[in-house]
């Protein structure tokens, strides 16, 4: 699934960030790159939790 077609009625999308690495160190650093610091202690929890969502061109950030 593209990042563009992902929706969600009770979460907020915080950021979609284009990357082509999914590694826990790529997301690492798309994240970082786009934020200047670290937002999460532990991508794959976040990841698990909802708060990444891994998408076909990228990542995408939600809040609860």
């Amino acid at each position: 699934m593209k990042m563009n077609e992902c929706t969600s009625r009770t979460w907020t999308k915080v950021a979609e960030i284009p990357t082509d690495d999914f590694s826990i160190e790529g997301i690492t650093r798309a994240i970082y790159k786009e934020f200047g610091e670290p937002m999460f202690d532990d991508i794959l929890e976040a990841i698990a939790d909802g708060y990444i969502q891994v998408c076909d061109d990228g990542i995408i950030l939600w809040m609860s």
